[in-house]
């Protein structure tokens, strides 16, 4: 379905391999796994709605098993930016579990845990590249997992839930983006509006808040 939409796929067994095509690989959590190749710019979204669109069209579900997960590239960041970016997220996790459905928040779901539990903060300033920071983590199953640069040389997040809707891929991209280009040093951001510069987004993930804190509400 996914060549026939336009897509280079390929069925493949279980690997860590980065691929110039988009591959479908086994999966023992949740049975199979869709993974990209090396995306970039509109087109590397474009393709992402396509997968997303396909995959809803043949009637592929997810449920809580499932989850998203995005590498960047973290050598193009350097390490004085990824040591902003792990900063940012354990002052900010709270703000980031309010757009997440409770089976990824806090420490509720074992394949992304909370960073503040797999990270020895203290160690951070002592870390003087990325594969020191990758090695101060102690598992790579946290919503933000510094492990991954030993293979892939990203930092790859884990927070989101399953999802074949395109929307949502595609604005936790965008805003993972903007998340890691504009950490700075020592980053307290002012609340939860102040993690967007971009209005949409900003719209798009207090609308999601609004939700959960519904269904909380009449839980």
């Amino acid at each position: 379905a996914l060549q026939d939409a336009g897509i280079d796929a390929e069925y493949q067994t279980y690997n860590h391999n980065t691929c110039s095509q988009w591959k479908i690989i086994t999966d023992s959590s949740c049975g199979l796994e869709i993974v990209s190749p090396i995306l970039s710019g509109q087109e590397g979204l474009n393709q992402v709605k396509k997968v997303a669109e396909t995959l809803n069209r043949i009637g592929c579900k997810v449920d809580k098993k499932c989850g998203l997960h995005v590498h960047i590239g973290a050598d193009v960041l350097g390490v004085k930016k990824v040591k902003s970016i792990v900063r940012r997220w354990l002052n900010n996790e709270h703000h980031l579990d309010a757009i997440r459905p409770q089976s990824r928040r806090g420490n509720n779901n074992y394949f992304c845990v909370s960073l503040a539990n797999t990270f020895d903060a203290s160690a951070l300033e002592n870390c003087r590249t990325i594969n020191a920071l990758s090695q101060s983590q102690c598992t790579r199953y946290s919503k933000l997992n510094l492990q991954s640069y030993r293979r892939h040389q990203t930092i790859e997040f884990r927070h989101h839930s399953g999802t074949t809707d395109a929307t949502k891929i595609t604005n936790w991209i965008k805003f993972l983006l903007d998340f890691c280009t504009t950490s700075v040093n020592n980053t307290e951001d002012n609340g939860f509006d102040a993690l967007f510069t971009s209005n949409e987004i900003k719209r798009f993930y207090n609308s999601r808040k609004a939700k959960f804190e519904r269904q909380l509400a009449t839980a």
